[in-house]
Parts: structure tokens; C-alpha cells; sequence
């Protein structure tokens, strides 16, 4: 049996993808499997394949359709049969030549951890003011708790910082989803597994590319309304006994897009049922603003 599937969904970009490979290449473990889904229209990826195909461990599958993120990474996860599973970004890399066989070595040690994940370096597209993100003990502590509290904040990783036994978590992304996806990921494999964290930037993230999810939805307000508000209703189903990170997010999203009525909501796509304290927070978001006009609701 193959033991790691590094899964690469890709979508242009070649030169991104070289890096990467390069960087795969070099790692000191080598029983590996490269899955590589891609949704470019042109050859360019599939060039890149064909330059560093001669072991064979590329497995190169070319999309019929434009399947999207994150749908192209479900794609690649599908078609793998490692043991594990690590899922590559095409602009990200392998930070040291022992990185994957770190990741191997913790799940090995620890039959009942099904999830890990690591630090990372964080990269600019252009420039070197590189930089480490890690999440601090009280926020690993909070997440042993509870793992909604990164619905409040995300602090790990994207996916490629991740590291998965593939056969205890059989859990896709959610297709619906574009900018709030690896948290509704996170929280689905957490409710039901422990995880570990290695406090060393095994993986260097690309950051800052304009051709990046990140940049072109970050502040996009009815995406953020929609996938924020749906994600709630999703995790309010797990029964979480504790409720207070979901609350305090949405009431967040409130604030930050300045949402004033339910038709807001509405129009940005979200048809479940609002639970009461959204309304408490459109009324305390109204009177802000009719505060700051001097204008009195109360006359």
C-alpha cells in the first residue's frame, strides 16, 4: 500500500508548481505518491508534469470540466490511495527535506491522533520579508476544548499545513464553500478526532498573490455574510455544548459589514432561520448609526 498521497489540485500558475515539485523531490522520505488534478485549460501544467515524470510518481489527471476550489481538491483526495494524506497548494512548498517525514513520523508514534498539523513560514509572493505563523498555547489549549473556537478565529493553517490518516477521516470540503472552507473542515474532523500540533514551519505558504481565494474574497461582503451564516447553521446542528464562539462571529461579521437588516442577510444568499441574537445585534448595528447622525429611533 502506498503511504503518502500528496494530493496537488492546480490551476495555472507553472512556475508555482516547479517549486513545489522541486521541493517534493528533495524530501529525505520518499514513499510517496504525487497526485496532481488540474484545472488549467492550457498545457502548461501538464508540461511541468511531463519534465519531472520520469520516476513515475506523478499520477496526472486532467480535469474534463473546471471544477473550482474546492471541488479540485476533493478531486485529487478521491483519486489517491495513500495511506495518509497530504494535501499540497501548487503555490506552497516543503519548507525542509524533512518535512514530509516528520509528518509521517508523528502519526506513526500515534496510532489514536488522526489529524496534525505544523507551523508555517509565511512567504510573499514578491519580496523576502518572510515571517513564521504558529498558534499560541492558549489558542491550542482553547482548541482541545473546543474546536468551533476557530470559527471565531482561524489560526491553523491552510490545508497544506495538514496531515491526515486518510481512513479514519473520510471527510470531503464542502463544495458550496470558497472562503470559509477549511474552517467548516477543521471543525468536521475536530468534533470527532484529536489532533497534534508541530511547532516548526514545516511548510512555507505563499501569501499575497493576487491570484490567490484570499485576495479576491476576503472582503467581499455577501460571500462573507452567506458562507459565515452557513457554516453556522451546519456547526449549530453538531451540538456543541458550548455556543459562544459561534455567537461571537456572527455578531463580529455584523460589525465588520456594518449589516443593518435581515435583507441583507437575504440577498447575499442565506435562507435558513436567524437566530435571535442577529437581531439584537442589527438593532444595536442601527442604533450606531442613527447615533452618529444624532438622529433618535426612540422620537
Amino acid at each position: 500500500m502506498i503511504k503518502v498521497s500528496i494530493c496537488i489540485p492546480t490551476f495555472g500558475q507553472p512556475n508555482h508548481l516547479n517549486n513545489l515539485l522541486d521541493s517534493i523531490f528533495h524530501q529525505s522520505y520518499d514513499e510517496y505518491e504525487i497526485i496532481i488534478t488540474d484545472d488549467t485549460r492550457d498545457n502548461s501544467v501538464s508540461d511541468i508534469v511531463t519534465k519531472y515524470n520520469k520516476n513515475e510518481k506523478i499520477k496526472y489527471f486532467k480535469n474534463k470540466e473546471i471544477l473550482g476550489s474546492p471541488e479540485n481538491w476533493n478531486e485529487s483526495i478521491r483519486r489517491s490511495e495513500g495511506e495518509f494524506i497530504k494535501i499540497m497548494h501548487h503555490d506552497d512548498l516543503f519548507t525542509y527535506d524533512h518535512s514530509l517525514k516528520d509528518f509521517v513520523n508523528i502519526l506513526e508514534k500515534n496510532n489514536h491522533i488522526n489529524f496534525v498539523f505544523s507551523a508555517t513560514k509565511m512567504v510573499p509572493h514578491l519580496g523576502n520579508n518572510h515571517w513564521y505563523k504558529s498558534p499560541t498555547r492558549v489558542q491550542l489549549k482553547k482548541l482541545s476544548k473546543d474546536p468551533t473556537t476557530l470559527f471565531y478565529e482561524n489560526f491553523i493553517p491552510t490545508p497544506s499545513a495538514t496531515f491526515i490518516r486518510k481512513s479514519k477521516v473520510d471527510i470531503l470540503f464542502d463544495s458550496n464553500l470558497i472562503w470559509v472552507v477549511d474552517i467548516d473542515y477543521y471543525i468536521k474532523v475536530l468534533k470527532d478526532n484529536d489532533y497534534l500540533f508541530i511547532d516548526k514551519p514545516l511548510i512555507s505558504i505563499t501569501y499575497n498573490n493576487e491570484n490567490q481565494i484570499t485576495a479576491k474574497v476576503e472582503n467581499d461582503k455577501d460571500i462573507n455574510i452567506y458562507e459565515f451564516f452557513y457554516v453556522y447553521e451546519k456547526i449549530y446542528k453538531y451540538n456543541f455544548s458550548d455556543q459562544k464562539y459561534l455567537r461571537k462571529r456572527i455578531n463580529k461579521l455584523l460589525r465588520d459589514f456594518k449589516v443593518k437588516t435581515t435583507g441583507e442577510i437575504r440577498n447575499a444568499g442565506y435562507v435558513g432561520v436567524l437566530p435571535i441574537f442577529v437581531y439584537v445585534q442589527l438593532l444595536k448595528n442601527n442604533i450606531k448609526y442613527f447615533n452618529l447622525y444624532n438622529i433618535s429611533i426612540f422620537k
